[in-house]
């Protein structure tokens, strides 16, 4: 039987534990969607967008101690793209293969 389980985003409070939760769930999604389990995005677009915007209006100093978590944070979500790709290109395969096969018949 193949186990899907659900991962959810745990919210913190601040902008640099946010930030931090957001790598760590990243992190564990790239894992798991590699598994062939389920990663549940909701309100991650939304918390995204509020780390973004806090610290856009942080001062010069917190930005530079926000960026190097940032930047790991920005690999992490192409890492998750490229494996969201290459899953969406095999599901593709799969359905073109069946489709084929189904037209022989």
């Amino acid at each position: 039987m193949n186990e899907r389980r659900v991962i959810v985003l745990e919210q913190k409070n601040g902008t640099m534990e946010e930030i931090q939760a957001l790598r760590s769930f990243f992190e564990d999604a790239r894992i798991k969607l590699g598994e062939g389990k389920i990663v549940n995005l909701a309100g991650v677009e939304n918390l995204i967008a509020s780390v973004c915007r806090e610290v856009q209006q942080a001062p010069q100093k917190q930005q530079q101690i926000f960026l190097p978590e940032l930047s790991l944070l920005i690999e992490l979500l192409g890492s998750y793209e490229l494996e969201l790709r290459k899953i969406q290109s095999e599901i593709a395969k799969k359905l073109e293969s069946k489709a084929g096969s189904n037209d022989n018949s």
